[in-house]
């Protein structure tokens, strides 16, 4: 028999909380595969925060109490402030998916093309919404503090300056990054290089040196604790980039070492994983900078407001539609990069 209307709902509801894996063919990607949202998205990177606005602490150097002495020596402890503030809003998002009293009706209670129809419907609203977070990741925050756009995806932490060293200040039309100005704090800057020619000795011996000068570690052992996840260091390109590289190490020869080279089909420096990024190919000021962006991820992690985490909400009948239903996915997050010196940048120009 056809559905009853007021079964709708809990039907909706009762799939969702029993949610398995179906077979179907995905067609749905713009991009072949996502590359920042896989890395942010898992438990050990998510925190929960509270409060309009969420904050961290960052050590921004020592005392420089540490000096040899004599036998009775005098001394006047010299003991300063060692923390800064870092801290940041939130990014709110929401995806939803819906379903017409009309369309259940046509089938038979309990029927496999109910529940299909609603795990696809799922899966929609779901990749939708890992779409958009994969494009914001690549993209600037938009520098109107009232704007909705205020994801701080890579482009906040990690910027471009033609100078070698560590010259990535503030992001392009910020005063600051994450409330910390990097024209006061140097240490709070990404490293920097341009390059011209994907060769051994300009992109390589360039890569070689970001690599070495950005791989921070503290003299502590055991390390204190801090909030970073550890080392997971990647590089990234665009494709053109990339095929350039994989044909250096295809025509590897002694002058160029074991820097570069293949493990399991995958191209690495030094131990990172070279991959190239689909969003980057369909961006134009991207491919024109070519950028080779060393991303640290053990320094980032992804906030959530306590009960905001992809809150899906129980199915409910439209205000404006009648015979309607919608389940609305709710989150309320943000990207926090807690050590910018770990993140490297050589490109042609700025790619952002």
């Amino acid at each position: 028999m056809a559905l009853p209307v007021a079964s709708i709902g809990d039907l909706v509801n009762g799939v969702l909380s029993k949610w398995d894996k179906m077979k179907y063919t995905d067609l749905t990607g713009d991009y072949q595969y996502y590359i920042a949202v896989p890395k942010i998205l898992k438990d050990k990177k998510i925190t929960v925060e509270g409060g309009a606005t969420f904050s961290w602490q960052v050590m921004k150097g020592v005392s420089g109490n540490a000096k040899a002495v004599l036998p009775y020596e005098t001394d006047t402890p010299n003991q300063t402030d060692q923390l800064i503030q870092a801290s940041s809003g939130w990014y709110h998002v929401r995806s939803s998916h819906s379903y017409d009293e009309i369309e259940m009706s046509m089938n038979d209670a309990g029927s496999e093309k109910i529940i299909d129809l609603i795990k696809v419907r799922r899966a929609d609203a779901r990749i939708s919404l890992a779409q958009m977070l994969e494009a914001r990741m690549w993209q600037l925050p938009n520098t109107d503090s009232n704007s909705k756009e205020q994801f701080k995806g890579v482009p906040y932490s990690v910027m471009y300056s033609a100078s070698t060293g560590f010259n990535g200040g503030n992001p392009t039309g910020f005063s600051d990054c994450y409330g910390i100005s990097a024209s006061t704090y140097a240490r709070w800057r990404n490293y920097t290089a341009q390059y011209t020619n994907v060769n051994r000795d300009d992109l390589l011996e360039k890569l070689r040196q970001a690599m070495w000068s950005s791989a921070f570690k503290s003299p502590l052992v055991p390390a204190p604790d801090d909030l970073s996840t550890g080392d997971d260091p990647a590089i990234y390109v665009n494709y053109a980039t990339l095929a350039l590289m994989r044909q250096m190490a295809e025509d590897r020869n002694e002058n160029l070492g074991f820097d570069l080279g293949y493990n399991k089909g995958t191209l690495m420096c030094n131990g990172a994983p070279i991959e190239a990024v689909p969003y980057w190919d369909a961006n134009a000021t991207i491919t024109t900078a070519a950028p080779v962006i060393g991303i640290n991820w053990g320094s980032y992690k992804c906030a959530t407001l306590k009960g905001r985490y992809m809150k899906e909400e129980p199915a409910i009948r439209s205000g404006t539609q009648s015979a309607v239903w919608t389940v609305f996915v709710n989150a309320s997050l943000q990207m926090k990069c807690t050590d910018r010196r770990r993140q490297f940048m050589l490109a042609k120009s700025a790619p952002w």
